[in-house]
């Protein structure tokens, strides 16, 4: 298996605190799972995303406080408004992603059908001259 990312990690590690049903350990980890998925240095993605979420949306539905009814909604909406911007953004940059991809396509292409004209000779010399300057 990969190794995971220290970010996936924390995340189970403040979702596991959950055994402790206090009302400040709730707060702390709205905020903290908040905190996680907003970023923009340290992005969480994948099951670790997932959890986040469904956490949140357990800390709502169990509940008695609220309080914490009201700041878990708040902290959900935020989580998931933040995530599809992200997807929005990254919908949006797909095409300018694909045309990079596509000229360095081209560009290879170019450049190797310039070197099939070369003979052979002349492709190690002119090798050889590039690399020594």
């Amino acid at each position: 298996p990969a190794p995971r990312a220290l970010i996936d990690l924390v995340v189970e590690a403040v979702v596991q605190c959950a055994d402790q049903a206090d009302d400040n350990v709730q707060a702390r980890q709205m905020q903290t799972l908040l905190a996680l998925v907003t970023s923009k240095t340290c992005q969480v993605h994948g099951q670790s995303l997932m959890l986040s979420v469904s956490h949140i949306f357990k800390i709502c539905r169990d509940t008695k406080s609220a309080q914490h009814q009201r700041q878990s909604n708040t902290c959900l909406s935020q989580m998931l408004t933040i995530v599809m911007h992200r997807m929005e953004q990254s919908a949006a940059d797909m095409p300018r992603r694909n045309s990079v991809a596509e000229d360095s396509r081209q560009v290879a292409a170019t450049a190797n059908a310039d070197l099939q004209l070369l003979p052979p000779g002349e492709l190690l010399n002119e090798w050889m001259s590039s690399y020594v300057n």
